[in-house]
């Protein structure tokens, strides 16, 4: 499943250390395909700094844009090529905001899960 999305994460192991393998460009519909690899291996620790990049350079694409049809990754590395949206990608790892540290554990828990919604009536059916 996960070679059927725009990015996707495949858990690897090297040296004993916790990773992932990041693939690109998957998509189902008339323009069925499978993901291609973007990184064979990025530490667990660095997986958001390397999917990041993906995002912000898609939403610079205003080509894909305008048709709404069109506003998939799959459709940006069609035109750019992949060569050229890794280097991309790249230039934009170069960027300050890569500096910068992430805390990983603010991402692991939204302040406000413990919501006003009502319980749910267990013997209830949909």
């Amino acid at each position: 499943m996960v070679l059927m999305h725009d990015v996707g994460m495949l858990a690897r192991v090297r040296d004993d250390v916790l990773g992932f393998k990041i693939v690109v460009r998957g998509g189902l519909s008339t323009n069925a395909m499978m993901a291609k690899p973007l990184r064979e291996f990025v530490p667990a620790d660095d997986l958001i700094k390397n999917c990041e990049p993906v995002l912000r350079v898609f939403n610079r694409q205003d080509e894909e844009r305008k048709i709404i049809g069109r506003t998939r990754i799959n459709f940006t590395i069609t035109r750019l090529g992949m060569d050229k949206f890794r280097e991309m990608l790249d230039e934009e790892l170069e960027g300050d905001w890569a500096k910068k540290e992430i805390d990983l554990d603010s991402l692991m828990f939204v302040d406000d899960e413990d919501g006003d919604a009502p319980a749910v009536d267990s013997g209830s059916t949909p």
